[in-house]
């Protein structure tokens, strides 16, 4: 795997942040614990406060998720959202979508989230706009599809972040 922050520096940022509410701290062990390997494509702490922040920072009212996995960006930007915003993740992996819910179903900010199972680009065709945020975190190939498919429900100030540009 391509590591761009030397794991040093990484635990000292980690150390020095603010750390990540006791549930999101269980997702992550749990993914861990649950899916092994694959627990590297959780998005973490850092990222997860950077996403939290963007999504403050731009007021997002509604975020659209390419690529749910656990649920950890999920919970992180929904908690940065007002009580009446939605954040809607798309998820291919049934078991990893049925694991993410068990976490939104217990979370305090969970009712702001709208889970759907199957292929991204079918999903993305499904859905209205306008969206403030869009972070893609999915499968590489498929990242301009994604792109190209919700760039016209972005809203007028809206932005488009995309995770794993280098790989």
């Amino acid at each position: 795997m391509l590591t761009l922050v030397p794991e040093e520096i990484e635990r000292y940022a980690q150390a020095h942040s603010t750390s990540v509410p006791p549930l999101l701290a269980e997702l992550a062990e749990a993914t861990e614990e649950k899916f092994g390997g694959l627990a590297a494509m959780l998005s973490g702490q850092m990222e997860g406060l950077l996403l939290q922040t963007l999504t403050a920072s731009i007021g997002a009212k509604r975020v659209l998720e390419v690529g749910t996995f656990t649920g950890f960006s999920a919970l992180m930007m929904a908690a940065a959202l007002p009580d009446d915003g939605e954040l809607v993740t798309l998820e291919l992996s049934p078991d990893h979508a049925a694991f993410a819910r068990s976490f939104f179903e217990r979370s305090p900010d969970g009712h702001k989230v709208r889970l759907i199972e199957g292929p991204a680009l079918d999903s993305i065709r499904t859905l209205e706009g306008p969206f403030d945020l869009v972070f893609i975190d999915a499968d590489k190939g498929g990242y301009l599809d994604y792109y190209e498919a919700a760039l016209p429900m972005l809203s007028e100030r809206g932005v488009i972040a995309v995770d794993n540009v280098l790989w």
